[in-house]
Formats: structure tokens, C-alpha cells, sequence
């Protein structure tokens, strides 16, 4: 990925709100992993939770790239 070197505080903001609503559906689905009973459902929330994960990574990265460095909760 080409390094982003400058980014407005508005696009810095939109990543922070991105990320943060990427972790959130992570526990969630996470949660929801855990307390279904249906090993589909159990299948298909783990799988949701980790393409979170994921995009979460990819946030992070970006941020970094911008200088910006966020703690996960």
C-alpha cells in the first residue's frame, strides 16, 4: 500500500470513527460467537469477527501512516 502522507484532520477523524466502530462490531461479533448455539451461526459470527479484525489492521495501519497511533480498547 502507497504511504499516505498527508491526510486532513477530517480524514484522520473518519478513520478514528471507522476504527472504532470496527472494534465494536468485533465484540460484537465475537459475543455472538460465543452464545449461539447453532454451530452455523457460531461459524459464520467467528468469521465476521475476524474480517473485523482484519479491516481493523488496515485502519490502524493508516492511521500510522498519517502519524497518528490509536490504542486498542
Amino acid at each position: 500500500m502507497a504511504p499516505v502522507t498527508m491526510a486532513t484532520e477530517r480524514e484522520k477523524l473518519h478513520l478514528i470513527d471507522q476504527l472504532t466502530a470496527e472494534q465494536l462490531k468485533r465484540k460484537k461479533y465475537a459475543l455472538y460467537a460465543a452464545e449461539a448455539e447453532d454451530e452455523d451461526l457460531q461459524a459464520v459470527f467467528s468469521r465476521l469477527a475476524q474480517n473485523s479484525a482484519k479491516r481493523e489492521e488496515k485502519l490502524q495501519e493508516l492511521l500510522r501512516e498519517t502519524g497518528l497511533s490509536i490504542q486498542p480498547h
